[in-house]
């Protein structure tokens, strides 16, 4: 069996989220892990993925707290974050 982790790092993607999140549920091989990093959004995005956290719980979800975004080096950051967080690292 394929074993992977997911790491996404997002900030105001209501637009592109949903879609993507039931992309990734609807797969046969689902992640362990995926760790969305909310990099301090102020659209929706937090209730998205709130809304699909509840009925998978491989599906978890950080805030990182607002301040001044970096563009790259901020998506760079919110990354390394959730790297930080994989809980079982000997898949």
């Amino acid at each position: 069996m394929t074993k992977y982790i997911i790491i996404s790092p997002v900030r105001n993607e209501e637009d592109y989220l949903e879609r993507t999140i039931k992309s990734v549920v609807s797969q046969t091989v689902k992640p362990l892990e995926w760790i969305i990093i909310d990099d301090g959004s102020t659209d929706k995005t937090p209730e998205i993925i709130e809304k699909y956290r509840k009925d998978n719980n491989w599906i978890s979800t950080y805030l990182r707290k607002p301040g001044k975004y970096f563009p790259g080096a901020g998506v760079v950051q919110a990354f390394y974050e959730g790297f930080n967080r994989i809980k079982d690292q000997s898949w």
